[in-house]
């Protein structure tokens, strides 16, 4: 049976750059390398602040959402980085009527060198599965 991704790609529109933090150690006692993802995906900012009795602030600022499993080498994401990557648009035509801001065309959307990245680091993951077993949709959460 097919089920319905609950996170169609059509929605992931941010490029974001992950980089998965994997346990134990090599053949060598080393650590074992990182692994990266580079891809699209459904970023929502979220900001929660709490006091807590140092007066400290905590603020929890991210969630990534992904179709199906970005990382199938691992079977639970438990930590990393993360580099939201932003889009800089050029407009063609700018127009201000009214005190309203009209965008006639855009150039292009680019993204890398002239776009800045916001770094975060990974909080925790999630696989979402179907019945079966398969991977529907992954969750990463970001602070």
């Amino acid at each position: 049976m097919k089920y319905p991704c609950l996170v169609p790609k059509k929605y992931c529109k941010m490029n974001i750059q992950l980089k998965f933090e994997q346990e134990g150690l090599n053949e060598y006692g080393e650590p074992l390398p990182d692994v990266i993802y580079t891809g699209k995906c459904n970023y929502q900012d979220k900001a929660k602040t709490v006091f807590t009795a140092d007066k400290k602030l905590i603020q929890i600022t991210g969630r990534a959402l992904f179709p199906g499993d970005i990382c199938p080498q691992l079977p639970v994401i438990s930590g990393g980085e993360a580099d939201i990557l932003g889009e800089k648009v050029a407009y063609k035509r700018v127009l201000l009527i009214n005190g309203k801001i009209l965008v006639i065309g855009k150039k292009a959307v680019q993204f890398g060198t002239d776009a800045k990245a916001v770094k975060r680091r990974i909080l925790q993951g999630m696989k979402a599965r179907n019945p079966d077993g398969s991977v529907n949709y992954t969750e990463v959460l970001l602070v």
